[in-house]
């Protein structure tokens, strides 16, 4: 295992021979994932098994690990995102055989006969990014207010909006 993951491969060849890849990439070489980023200090892990199954699918299994700086939304303070990722991929040419893919399996939709693993880890990485990035509550430095409202459950009840025209108009109707 050489410590920094190639930038490029050949997932046919790698298939053919029952490839294993692993090693490090800096957070800095993904543009995409870093613009969401505190900052793009950090490396990710990645080790990565090449083959064919019982079915003769072509596939990639393997893992993805590293800890992203993300900005909390409650209190704009950095924490830190644990990454723990299983991959198991097929090397598809068509959306019709990624159709066809067993349960377990995402499609890997190849292009060329060459892959970028920096695209396929930031890739992976973007989808498992939370939607609102938060500290747990206990963890984060703003506490969230709770309503005496919510606690009590007791509703005020506010006053209709047009409560004042239908006063007015009973008194209308009663002088005509």
């Amino acid at each position: 295992m050489s410590d920094q993951l190639p930038e490029t491969i050949k997932p046919q060849s790698l298939v053919d021979t029952g490839g294993h890849i692993g090693g490090f990439t800096s957070l800095a070489r993904m543009d995409r994932l870093a613009a969401l980023l505190e900052n793009r200090t950090g490396a990710v892990e990645t080790q990565l098994d090449f083959g064919k199954d019982s079915q003769g699918i072509r596939f990639v299994h393997g893992s993805i690990k590293t800890e992203l700086p993300l900005i909390c939304q409650r209190c704009l303070e950095v924490m830190r995102y644990p990454v723990d990722l299983r991959l198991s991929l097929a090397l598809v040419t068509s959306v019709e055989q990624a159709d066809r893919l067993p349960a377990g399996y995402e499609p890997l939709v190849l292009d060329s006969a060459t892959l970028s693993l920096t695209t396929l880890v930031e890739d992976e990485l973007l989808l498992t990014l939370p939607i609102v990035a938060m500290h747990p509550e206990s963890e984060c430095s703003v506490r969230t207010p709770v309503s005496s409202e919510v606690n009590t459950g007791k509703v005020t009840e506010k006053p209709h909006p047009f409560a004042a025209l239908a006063q007015l108009k009973g008194k209308l109707d009663s002088t005509s």
